[in-house]
């Protein structure tokens, strides 16, 4: 799976094509201008959102919004324990969906720590063993576009988490194989 970090407010995931769009909207959001952000003060004020981490308000092709399909997810407080329960309760939404890319929008700054859990998350919730399958369906999911309100503050903790990420899957792959797939002196 491929992640990338980029600078993304409201109203540029809005305008992104991704077939997925998942918003992460923590207890602190404060409305901007804009299509997404307007619908998620109003989501939030008629009590169809809640803030609280893993409460989702799923959306179809909204006016506005160029992503096919729309998550508001709730984040809690914003801290990583909050925002890995939040994107571990949309994913299966995603997985459903079969969407090939993904992109993930937080509404507040978020720290280096937030990001990797984040990044964690999705990684765990998508991750699919297909090695020594006969007829194997790997994942569908094949880009995160992670957007987060300053993307150069946070680059070395995205490059921290991707490396996490990769080297947690090639864990798994040979965790997962057969004896004589995980002989000695291959996982040697």
């Amino acid at each position: 799976m491929n992640f990338e970090l980029l600078t993304l407010n409201l109203a540029q995931a809005a305008a992104d094509e991704a077939d997925f769009l998942l918003v992460l909207v923590p207890d602190a959001f404060k409305p901007e201008r804009g299509v997404l952000s307007q619908m998620i003060d109003d989501a939030l004020k008629a009590g169809e959102l809640e803030s609280k981490a893993g409460k989702l308000l799923p959306a179809w092709r909204v006016t506005g919004v160029a992503a096919p399909r729309l998550i508001l997810a709730g984040a809690g407080d914003g801290s990583a324990r909050q925002v890995r329960a939040a994107l571990l309760s949309a994913m299966a939404s995603v997985k459903a969906a079969s969407a090939r890319r993904l992109t993930v929008c937080f509404t507040a700054a978020c720290s280096g720590h937030v990001l990797r859990a984040a990044m964690l998350a999705i990684a765990e919730a998508t991750y699919v063993y297909t090695t020594t399958q006969s007829k194997p369906e790997g994942r569908n999911l094949r880009s995160v576009r992670m957007g987060v309100p300053d993307s150069v503050t946070l680059a070395d903790a995205f490059a921290q988490g991707a490396a996490v990420v990769a080297g947690i899957e090639l864990a798994k792959e040979w965790a997962n194989r057969p004896a004589n797939h995980a002989t000695p002196s291959l996982l040697a």
